[in-house]
This record gives C-alpha cells, structure tokens and sequence, in this order.
C-alpha cells in the first residue's frame, strides 16, 4: 500500500495541508530519490520534486549522472507541506513527530520499489536514513544503508538563485562524479 489519502497522525500537516503528495514513479525502479516535504508546486500537482527544484533535479541533474529522470521513483520523508514560518518567510520543517509518523509510508514504498540506489536530497533526508551523516560533509559520496546505497546530495532548492546559486555547480560536479555508481550494475547496455 504505497498511495496515502487520509490521515490524521499529524495534527499540524493535516491542519494545515490543502493535499497530500504520494510517491510517484515506477515501483521496478533501481534509483529513488527522496526530498523533505512538498512545497507550493507539489502541493498543487499532488506529485513530489515538480517545482522548480524538482525541474533542476530532473533536467540537469540527473542528466549528469547518466539516470532517465522517467526511470525513477520520487518521495518525501513526509506527504504533506508544513504550514508557513512565523516570519512568513517560506515553510517551516516538518518536526521530528511529523517524520516519525510518515515513516510508515516511505518504509512502505522502499519494501515495494526495493531500490538499488536512494538519492537524498537534503539534510533531513539524509537524516531519515544516516541520522549521524552531515551533507556538508559526504554529499556526492555513496553510503551503505544495508544492502542499498545511498548517496547525499544537495536539495536543489539550496540553489535557487535568492539563495545559494553558486552551489549549484557544486551539485553538478557531484552528480557527474557519481555517474558510474548509477550505471554499476546494470547490465542492459544502456548505461
């Protein structure tokens, strides 16, 4: 049971969120790629990494990394956008219960995609599954989760241009460094 249309395990996503955002993708994929939470644009869509990160993410960085953006599986360690900042100055992160109740979910998705590779986007990503592993630290550099790998990588929202835009050439050398561990493995002849 991957899609997830009600629930009440969280009182202020569900007070807050105007839908909740399932995972999409083919469940036989060998790459997943996993964010925080929806923003704006995924809230609308109902679909994670559709906004502009998401069209960065798809369009010239997976690129980079020899991965068919069509060939893999997108989640969020929680299904619902956070409500606003105090300050209104964009949305707040989900709190450690808000993840912990959304574990279901992701542990879900994993158990039936059973992907090779997991993609983290982001700090609190990264945290859902090495909660010692700092991004600053190990971004672009596969780790061993059991039997996956997964590797840290920068959100791509860390770029946008009010922000940090000149980390997004540092993401662009990290998924072309990684390219061979997307194509390791893989057997078809088509990279």
């Amino acid at each position: 049971m991957l899609p997830l249309t009600d629930c009440s395990l969280c009182p202020r996503l569900c007070a807050s969120r105007r839908a909740v955002v399932n995972g999409y993708g083919p469940t036989s994929a060998r790459v997943m790629v996993v964010a925080q939470n929806p923003g704006r644009e995924e809230e609308v869509q109902g679909r994670p990494l559709v906004g502009w990160s998401g069209k960065v993410l798809r369009q010239r960085l997976l690129p980079l990394a020899g991965i068919n953006p069509d060939d893999v599986r997108y989640e969020n360690i929680v299904r619902c956008r956070p409500p606003k900042k105090a300050d209104g100055s964009g949305d707040a992160p989900p709190v450690a219960a808000e993840v912990a109740a959304c574990r279901g979910f992701l542990d879900a998705a994993i158990a039936q995609v059973k992907p090779a590779i997991i993609i983290t986007l982001g700090q609190p990503a990264l945290s859902w599954f090495l909660p010692k592993a700092r991004v600053t630290a190990c971004h672009g550099r596969a780790q061993a989760w059991g039997e996956v790998q997964v590797v840290p990588m920068f959100h791509p929202a860390a770029a946008t241009p009010n922000r940090r835009p000149e980390l997004l050439k540092v993401m662009e050398e990290d998924w072309r460094r990684v390219n061979g561990v997307f194509c390791a493995g893989d057997t078809s002849g088509d990279g």
